[in-house]
């Protein structure tokens, strides 16, 4: 299997009682850096979490599920917010784009320190199109991102999970590799694969170091699950993605009310501009748009 940008693969280990989720997601990553204009630790944040939103992606059946991610902290990165759809298209925003780079003494990014464990949460909601969104909080354990996200799905979804998340950053702050896995053990699996699980697990190395070596998604899985028989299922494309429009911030504007949105026209003002979170797209809303918006 060739290494194509933002490949995704998705299986079975174990005779079915492992699924398994990789991903190279250093395309995608480098697009949400160069929106967002990132520092390099901001970028690092960020694009763990976008990882890890298309990872679990993959668990949304329906074409129009969403599964949103937030991250918050108590550290300077602030609210970290992700989502993802069925087909692994994420878009995410972090609310301080120009961290400081904060070094641990492994020489490592500090991601604990930019996100600030205490009294910190992580929340995901799955909207799968039914009257209310599923909705799950845990506390934060490290700030680390991939433990978090583990945690998570032990407690909210009591599934026993191991989560891999890694952002390499080149000299020039561009993202050199980005990727990460996810691996779920399902109901029926046994003491005597869990075991086996075990030291396989604690001895993999780093995903970016992996895809550095020229590995790709595929590859990584068949170098940690080989020994416990694994299979792909399925292969994607993840991908930055942002269904944004002039439409949907028109929308988003007429809720501030008919009087504010008159208040605009009669100060005289050429309209507004508002700008997408997700991927600082400009849409300018003229005083002619607005009157329509008020007749509406």
């Amino acid at each position: 299997m060739e290494n194509k940008p933002n490949l995704l693969v998705r299986g079975t280990a174990a005779g079915g009682q492992i699924m398994f989720f990789s991903l190279d997601s250093t395309q995608l990553v480098e697009e949400a850096r160069i929106k967002h204009n990132l520092s390099p630790l901001s970028t690092v944040v960020l694009g763990r979490l976008l990882t890890a939103a298309a990872l679990a992606g993959q668990e949304l059946k329906g074409e129009k599920d969403v599964l949103t991610m937030i991250l918050k902290g108590t550290g300077p990165a602030g609210t970290v917010l992700v989502t993802s759809d069925s087909q692994s298209r994420v878009k995410g925003y972090i609310d301080n784009i120009d961290l400081e780079t904060v070094s641990r003494e492994d020489g490592h990014f500090d991601v604990a320190w930019a996100v600030g464990p205490e009294d910190g949460y992580l929340t995901v909601i799955r909207d799968l199109g039914l009257k209310e969104p599923y909705v799950g909080r845990t506390e934060l354990i490290s700030g680390e991102i991939a433990e978090d996200l583990a945690y998570y799905y032990a407690v909210s979804q009591q599934t026993p999970s191991v989560v891999s998340l890694g952002v390499l950053i080149d000299t020039d702050g561009s993202v050199k590799h980005a990727g990460g896995f996810m691996l779920q053990l399902l109901p029926n699996t046994s003491e005597e694969v869990i075991d086996a699980l075990e030291p396989l697990v604690g001895g993999f190395p780093p995903v970016t170091y992996l895809l550095e070596q020229g590995f790709n998604a595929a590859e990584l899985m068949d170098l940690l699950l080989n020994r416990l028989g694994f299979e792909i299922t399925t292969e994607t494309t993840a991908q930055y993605y942002c269904d944004c429009s002039k439409e949907r911030m028109e929308r988003k504007l007429m809720t501030i009310g008919k009087a504010d949105l008159q208040s605009i026209v009669d100060d005289d003002q050429d309209g507004v501009e508002l700008v997408c979170n997700f991927c600082n797209t400009k849409y300018n809303i003229t005083k002619d748009d607005i009157g329509k918006m008020i007749e509406e």
